[in-house]
Parts: C-alpha cells; structure tokens; sequence
C-alpha cells in the first residue's frame, strides 16, 4: 500500500460471520485501526457503513514505511498489520525517506 504524506487514505473493511460469509448489516464490532505501533492515535478514524462494511481513513506526516494494524473485537484480521510506504506530497523522494527494504534487510526497524 501506498500513501501520500498529508493525505487522506482511505481503505475498506468487510465483516464475517464466524463461517467466513460477509455480513450485511453492522454487528456492533469494535474496529480499531492503528497507524503505526509507537503512536496508536495517529490520525485514523473507521465509519460503519451499516452494510457489514466499515471505510477506514487515516493521514500521515512521516514518510517512509508504516504499520497499519486493524483489529475488529481485539482481534487481528487475516493480514494486519499491513505495510504501507508514505511518499512526499510531490512524488520525489529525498534521501532523508526511508527506503524500501531489500530481500536481505527487516521489513520492519
């Protein structure tokens, strides 16, 4: 995933039953979406569609690479925490952004 520093990104959650069906209505589930683990309360919000759907959003000012952990009822839903590289508004990297990881180094400082 990508992002673009001081923007708005903006990704969709679906809801399962316990039988791997995607719900159609909401359930009451707690959904919490954590940008990057050293600062749970960076900028994000989740909207409940009402649909068994939620649209996460959130914003960064770092650049380089991010967590983004997403859990519905204190759980980890398959995948999370994702990865996501934030890029200057203007598309040109400094050398002061991280780069991307190489097949031998962490994905993950």
């Amino acid at each position: 995933m990508e992002a673009v520093q001081g923007s708005i990104g903006e990704f969709t959650i679906q809801s399962r039953d316990r039988f791997s069906n995607n719900r159609e209505t909401s359930c009451g589930e707690e959904i919490i979406v954590a940008v990057d683990h050293s600062n749970p309360k960076t900028q994000s919000k989740v909207i409940d569609n009402y649909d068994g759907t939620y649209t996460a959003r959130y914003s960064r000012e770092e650049l380089g690479l991010q967590l983004i952990s997403v859990t519905v009822d204190g759980s980890a839903i398959v995948g999370s925490p994702f990865i996501i590289f934030v890029q200057p508004e203007d598309g040109v990297p400094r050398e002061s952004d991280q780069a991307l990881p190489t097949s031998d180094q962490p994905w993950w400082p």
